[in-house]
């Protein structure tokens, strides 16, 4: 788990989540749970940024500053409300340099 960050006094960078194995439900059934209620909360939040299926088609794209990796991405409501304020959204895997 990695908390967002306030990256060189400018930027707010997203915070991430990573449940490491894709064996984890038979290595860690416990936290296999908790992954699979934890997926179905972000599930009620909405998607800002999901290029796993080709290119970003979601609304906010050109406001997401993104790695490159392939992944899907939601927004939690204060988040979600800054997004629809025209600000911008840094993922925790940009370079600073990006």
């Amino acid at each position: 788990m990695k908390l967002p960050e306030f990256r060189d006094g400018r930027y707010w960078v997203a915070g991430h989540v990573w449940f490491p194995t894709s064996r984890l439900k038979d290595v860690f059934p416990e936290l296999n749970r908790v992954c699979g209620r934890f997926e179905r909360f972000l599930k009620t939040h909405p998607t800002v940024f999901d290029n796993t299926k080709g290119e970003n088609t979601s609304a906010f794209g050109y406001q997401i500053c993104s790695s490159g990796v392939i992944q899907k991405v939601f927004a939690l409501p204060e988040e979600y409300a800054l997004l629809n304020q025209g600000k911008f959204m840094v993922d925790y895997l940009a370079s600073p340099k990006t």
